[in-house]
């Protein structure tokens, strides 16, 4: 009597270039678990005996014959009892002597057609093997699951099929999915993973040496096995023995750098902790990781940064399932291509060479990356930040920077360096928040010509004809200096004659004066704004002027100062953690500030809201530059946020006598050594210290945001170097 297979594939459980394991199901116990095979063209027919065991919860058996002795890069047809056809494989060479193709994928099956799609496109690239990284049929381990399981095995069976007739093997990682509980399990808990893939076993991993000098190592985030403890000495012990290896992968489930969930997830932080040194120190190549349901391709990473000498990450985890959405990979700087988008990732193997492609259901390959090439992408970016900043943490007291590059119109790299505050240990972070001083002076002017180009201010009239009587602006005592002669044009450009330069701020329990109240001045914060010098004469610095402007806006609005900025500039440009007045979400994001000795130093408050008290992230500050620039698909600079002529008089020297000066909220100039105009400004409160630099014809930009008084200097410095690099590239 015989039984039909209901299900045929090939892993497994020794070198790929010597051995093959052939796995079939039939639907009652059948004698007969051999396999006869033999090499093509025209060899001999040899016959393998193996094992069967019941597939838990079902009438399956489970035939598993492993084939041993065979001729390294030869094709293979074999027969078993169950199916009437002649089956093909190949083994692989000893060495990458040709071309050798691993495809690698994980999260495989929401539904059957999804994942069959992918497997159409495996099966076109001619893939010598297919390593998948877990969460496979999502059964869960549950026995009311298994239909899942048989739909997931005809998938494998019908599809993994090159034109020739050539099947293609699978190794299979465990992931949450395979598993009752998820995590934490003995091995029981999955038990159909178990029955179904006889590598790597009831501990859960495993490493197969695909050839002499290829070994694919199968691991386990902690599903049934902890990453760190037995796991990671066998890791430790295994990788040593390999070093020499011109090509050692690993694969498995949770990634330690993920491209959807948090960064600081404990199995993600696991990974880091337990097996991101080992890989660093054996040398690792490329692990494959999986379960965001998304595409990801790092810069190589060694010791937590981005390293040329590092280990690439790729994942993660959409061969067939619903994709996810993706982080920035502006803001994660270990993240430097994201896609959400179903794949697999395809690795060609030629000599010591390796190239790594994302590969699209409709076979279309979207991202590459070469063991050979140089680096690309931010990757340097990333390389010179992290130089600069060690440069600068080696000479001064400021715990932190926070950088962010905009290039071709839009942000490319925000990144943190350093600590949120000094003697402890939060890290400061690309969504830290700093108070950005006078920089909020650029952000003001915007959401004052946001109001003229409503027609609800004007640039160029007398500023008393807009204010209201509750306060006008007049002469300092013993002058006579005509008001008439101060606009808004004035006041955005320091060049109205006011006094203030500048405000100190009040302590943190000091109770916030109104607008009115700090024109008319506030003991030990500022005197009154008053005339000082004629209108128009000469720039002079004022960030009184700035508080006439609040006044405006409030009283053109009928709002605070604070809530009409985020209606105006803040909201519409997506700027989330800005505020002039920070709630309590933006609060608790904010670092804090020390003084030139190193100290921490109170947060001090302003009533001069327009001049001094924005709070922002540098990647914030980038997006606002970046709406000023040209966007990277030929979007109009400006964007809607203001006009082409209002952002022409933002970046028009509007001081008298100056080739360099001021324009409306920038300080503006043209620069021989970067070739057209830099606009931006600084900041410096008790603290803190900022710089934003922009080129308007290059569309590159640089913020650069510090919680240290002694980086002021520095921070000037290194901006004028970093926008050289944008620029010149």
């Amino acid at each position: 009597m015989t039984w039909a297979a209901l299900a045929l594939y090939l892993t497994l459980t020794g070198p790929a270039h010597t051995t093959m394991t052939v796995v079939w199901h039939t639907d009652a116990r059948a004698e007969g678990s051999v396999v006869w095979y033999a090499a093509e063209p025209g060899g001999a027919w040899k016959r393998a005996i193996g094992k069967n065991h019941p597939l838990p919860h079902s009438t399956r058996r489970v035939h598993v014959v492993p084939l041993s002795g065979l001729s390294p890069d030869t094709s293979y047809r074999f027969r078993i009892p169950h199916l009437a056809s002649i089956e093909r494989f190949r083994t692989l060479p000893p060495t990458a002597t040709r071309p050798i193709r691993i495809a690698a994928g994980g999260d495989t099956m929401h539904n059957k057609k999804l994942f069959a799609k992918t497997l159409e496109q495996v099966a076109k690239v001619d893939a010598d093997l297919l390593a998948f990284g877990g969460d496979l049929a999502y059964g869960n381990g549950d026995p009311a699951s298994l239909p899942k399981w048989f739909d997931w095995c005809d998938a494998v069976t019908q599809q993994l099929v090159t034109k020739e007739g050539r099947r293609i093997p699978i190794v299979c990682a465990i992931g949450n999915h395979e598993v009752q509980g998820g995590y934490a399990q003995k091995p029981d808990k999955a038990p159909f993973y178990h029955a179904l893939f006889p590598t790597p076993g009831e501990r859960g991993y495993d490493v197969l040496d695909l050839n002499d000098d290829t070994s694919l190592f199968l691991l386990n985030t902690g599903h049934t096995a902890p990453i760190g403890g037995e796991q990671a000495a066998w890791l430790d012990r295994e990788l040593a023995a390999r070093t020499q290896r011109p090509h050692l992968f690993a694969i498995y489930h949770v990634p330690g750098w993920p491209s959807h969930r948090v960064y600081s997830g404990p199995l993600s932080a696991g990974v880091r902790q337990h097996w991101a040194p080992l890989f660093e120190k054996h040398g690792l190549d490329v692990a494959f990781e999986n379960h965001e349901h998304t595409y990801k391709r790092s810069p190589r990473i060694k010791g937590g940064r981005v390293d040329p000498e590092g280990v690439l990450y790729l994942g993660d985890g959409a061969v067939g399932v619903n994709v996810r959405t993706v982080k920035s990979t502006v803001f994660s700087w270990w993240l430097e291509h994201t896609a959400s988008i179903n794949h697999f990732i395809l690795t060609t193997l030629e000599g010591k060479r390796r190239v790594h492609e994302g590969v699209d259901q409709q076979g279309q390959r979207f991202d590459r990356w070469a063991s050979d090439a140089p680096t690309t992408g931010t990757e340097n970016l990333h390389l010179l930040l992290q130089k600069e900043t060690d440069a600068f943490f080696a000479t001064h007291t400021t715990p932190g920077l926070q950088i962010a590059l905009v290039r071709d119109g839009a942000p490319v790299v925000v990144r943190g360096f350093g600590l949120a505050e000094a003697g402890e240990t939060r890290p400061l972070t690309a969504a830290s928040v700093f108070q950005v001083a006078s920089i909020s002076k650029a952000v003001a002017a915007a959401t004052a010509l946001r109001l003229v180009e409503q027609k609800k201010l004007e640039l160029d009239k007398p500023v008393n004809q807009m204010l209201t009587d509750a306060w006008k602006i007049r002469s300092s005592p013993g002058k006579n200096h005509d008001p008439g002669g101060i606009t808004l044009r004035r006041l955005l450009s320091h060049t109205a004659g006011l006094s203030v330069h500048g405000y100190p701020g009040l302590p943190p329990k000091a109770k916030l004066p109104s607008t009115l109240q700090s024109l008319d001045g506030v003991p030990s914060s500022n005197g009154p704004v008053r005339i000082v010098r004629a209108p128009g004469e000469r720039w002079e610095y004022s960030g009184g002027g700035y508080t006439v402007v609040q006044l405006l806006i409030e009283q053109a609005t009928g709002k605070s100062f604070a809530e009409a900025a985020q209606e105006l500039v803040l909201g519409p440009l997506l700027m989330t953690s800005s505020s002039y007045a920070p709630d309590k979400n933006v609060a608790k994001m904010c670092v804090v500030g020390h003084s030139k000795a190193g100290k921490a130093v109170p947060t001090y408050r302003f009533a001069a809201q327009a001049a001094a008290s924005l709070h922002a992230s540098a990647g914030d500050l980038a997006l606002f530059l970046s709406t000023l620039l040209e966007g990277p698909n030929g979007e109009p600079a400006g964007r809607g946020a203001v006009s082409e002529a209002t952002l022409d008089a933002m970046l028009s020297d509007q001081t008298p006598g100056k080739r360099n000066g001021y324009g409306l909220g920038f300080r503006v100039r043209t620069d021989s050594n970067l070739d057209g105009l830099v606009f931006g400004h600084g900041g410096n409160n008790r603290g803190w210290k900022a710089v934003m630099l922009a080129h308007r014809q290059k569309r590159a930009a640089v913020v650069i945001l510090a919680n240290g008084d002694d980086a002021a200097a520095a921070i000037g410095t290194l901006a004028d170097k970093l926008l050289l690099v944008l620029v010149s590239q």
